[in-house]
């Protein structure tokens, strides 16, 4: 009877061994953290913008990662949790795959405050879009563009285009790219916006930290600013922000900087 019951207890043992192998093997798969270059697009390894952000917040990444969206245009409204696994050198990179910033729109409609956004940065890090063109299509009330919300660093956006919408005023709901500490709630820093078009919008980029919390490591250069309702370049409490050849047509201000401290560079622009 002893030997019986060791025979049931070393099979028992055995099994539950067999499964949890089984699972543990399942559950790596499932998980594998990102690497290498992916492509955006119908039958594609991702078939839209949102999947491959959804991989990237669940899965992570372990070595550089690049997104080459096929052609076309895609309605829709991303958003960029933060990303496990994300370093100076295991960064993220969504591109259009001919380079060409006319080829990939992406796109939507916003219709009231919540949803006011094409694409929203909720926490990434590390993470660079580029060749890309964004477009707000709401009517003339809902028109921002780019939203940054949670805590995020390291974000770059160039060589893309921007369409706001008509606007004439300082109206915050048609802001084309808003980074705004104090409606966030979170601090930013690091955002690097380089040759980029900026069509239309009432703000076309609004970055704001706080009286007692700067947003750190802002760079606006070499971007044209075409049709700006009421202010380019809206910078308020940044440290040493940095905005140089800049082309802007705008209605009431080409650059409006305040509050900020430690003197920055704000030189060659017209």
């Amino acid at each position: 009877m002893e030997q019986f019951h060791r025979r049931i207890n070393l099979h028992s043992i055995l099994w539950t061994i067999t499964i949890s192998v089984c699972l543990c093997g399942i559950s790596t798969y499932g998980f594998s953290q990102l690497s290498g270059s992916y492509t955006i697009g119908p039958a594609q390894d991702y078939e839209t913008f949102s999947d491959a952000a959804t991989a990237l917040s669940a899965s992570g990444v372990s070595g550089p990662v690049i997104f080459n969206v096929v052609a076309g245009t895609y309605t829709e409204q991303p958003v960029f949790n933060a990303i496990p696994g994300t370093t100076e050198d295991n960064t993220v990179t969504i591109q259009s795959q001919n380079l060409d910033s006319t080829s990939v729109i992406l796109q939507y409609d916003g219709t009231e405050i919540a949803d006011n956004y094409v694409l929203m940065i909720n926490g990434a890090d590390y993470i660079t879009f580029k060749n890309l063109t964004f477009k707000a299509t709401g009517d003339d009330y809902y028109g921002r563009v780019i939203e940054m919300e949670e805590h995020s660093h390291d974000v770059t956006f160039t060589n893309n285009e921007f369409y706001g919408i008509d606007a004439s005023d300082a109206d915050g709901k048609r802001i084309i790219f808003i980074a705004d500490m104090e409606h966030a709630g979170t601090s930013f820093y690091d955002i690097t916006i380089t040759k980029n078009k900026f069509y239309k919008g009432g703000y076309a980029l609004y970055l704001e930290g706080l009286n007692d919390a700067y947003l750190l490591g802002t760079v606006v250069s070499e971007n044209t600013f075409i049709e700006t309702g009421y202010c380019g370049v809206y910078c308020n409490f940044n440290y040493e922000p940095i905005i140089t050849y800049n082309t802007i047509d705008a209605g009431n201000y080409g650059i409006r900087v305040n509050m900020d401290m430690g003197g920055g560079i704000c030189t060659f622009n017209h």
